[in-house]
């Protein structure tokens, strides 16, 4: 008998058997580098601060008999927040490093990239600066995929050379134009006046297809209004 499409796994052996070699070596680089794996909760109290993200909510019954009465909680959208928080409190070491492979969860991300709910590596130093951060990514990508050192390329340098537009200095009008320009066509309800989402349509749709094609490229100088919990620099 075959598996109805409806119950049949999504991923091959040959696919599991990928992931779980990427999951080993990744591992194996970061205990070599130092940093120590944690596991911080994956349900909150308190919402995801990125308003370019949407997290699921949850409901915590005091009674089971009664599933829909009780605590709202949140499934978070990234272990940022947990780690960052572990990395703030106590007696932490000067050079402590923690890593993290985890379940996040975020509404509205269905697609061929996407999906409500995946798995995300994420790690912090103390110390670091952002070169030596970016250094650090490089290594990790290096160790993973054997494809040589990441290129780097500044948000700026991108725009301009892949969607023909300053991203610092356009206004929100110009990046629509820039938009139109290529034929993208707009989601429903992006606002003539968001800046940001402007920026991020042009980003998925122009700049990042035609990053990484023979090497891993880092990303950096995000404009300042998308820093979240990232600090701001000059």
């Amino acid at each position: 008998m075959s598996l109805s499409d409806d119950f049949a796994p999504t991923a091959s052996w040959e696919n599991l058997r990928l992931r779980a070699e990427l999951l080993r070596r990744l591992r194996e680089f970061f205990l070599a580098a130092g940093f120590l794996e944690v596991e911080t909760p994956l349900l909150s109290a308190d919402v995801v601060v990125d308003r370019h993200l949407d997290p699921l909510s949850v409901i915590l019954p005091d009674d089971p008999a009664q599933p829909d009465v009780g605590r709202p909680m949140w499934l978070q959208t990234s272990p940022e927040a947990g780690m960052k928080r572990l990395m703030a409190a106590g007696e932490v070491p000067s050079n402590s490093a923690i890593y993290q492979v985890t379940r996040s969860f975020r509404a509205g991300e269905r697609g061929r990239l996407h999906n409500p709910e995946f798995t995300i590596v994420e790690w912090y130093r103390r110390g670091d600066s952002m070169d030596e951060g970016m250094r650090l990514l490089s290594d990790v990508c290096e160790a993973l995929l054997d494809r040589g050192p990441a290129q780097r390329i500044s948000y700026a340098e991108a725009f301009g050379e892949y969607a023909g537009v300053d991203p610092h200095r356009a206004s929100a009008d110009e990046l629509a134009a820039a938009v139109r320009s290529y034929a993208i066509t707009p989601p429903t309800g992006l606002a003539g006046d968001d800046r940001d989402g402007w920026l991020d349509l042009l980003l998925v749709s122009r700049v990042q297809p035609r990053l990484g094609k023979q090497r891993p490229t880092i990303l950096f100088d995000f404009p300042a209004s998308q820093a979240a919990l990232a600090r701001v620099r000059r």
